[in-house]
């Protein structure tokens, strides 16, 4: 997937080329939604599902005055109808998996506190972001490490 950068319409790029990550895909639905006049949102944050390590993810939320916000995850989705697991596919339609942190719930939102450099992922920002007085700190000047600490059942 290119850098989201390097697109100068992230819905349209998923729509036209019937490819896209699980942003690009998130961003095309909501602005389906959107047209089709359903409200719908951005969400994004860190995954851990069992055996699978801890990464990045987006996934979208879609309004009905029925129901009130419900996610959607159109990449698992996807997956899961590929595979023929019709049962996920469904679910994966107003419902979420518990493996998930949610740390973002729109695209592009200026922080409350401005950065003074420019932000290293102005899009998603799952991760964060961080400066010092002097210049602003990007992916390629340190590394992360995020793991799964626990995780219990109630």
């Amino acid at each position: 997937m290119s850098s989201y950068r390097a697109l100068i319409n992230i819905p349209e790029f998923g729509a036209l080329n019937l490819k896209g990550d699980c942003g690009v895909q998130a961003l095309l639905f909501i602005t389906l939604c959107r047209i089709a006049g359903v409200p719908a949102t951005f969400a994004s944050g860190l995954m851990s599902p069992p055996g699978n390590g801890v990464g990045m993810h987006d996934w979208a939320a879609f309004y009905t005055p029925e129901l009130g916000w419900r996610f959607v995850d159109t990449s698992y989705g996807e997956s899961a109808y590929k595979h023929g697991l019709m049962n996920k596919w469904k679910f994966y339609f107003g419902n979420l998996d518990p493996y998930r942190a949610m740390h973002n719930f729109d695209f592009q939102v200026p922080f409350e506190h401005p950065k003074k450099y420019l932000r290293d992922d102005p899009y998603d920002n799952q991760v964060g972001e961080a400066e010092t007085n002097a210049f602003g700190l990007y992916s390629e000047h340190y590394h992360d490490n995020v793991w799964m600490v626990s995780i219990e059942e109630e």
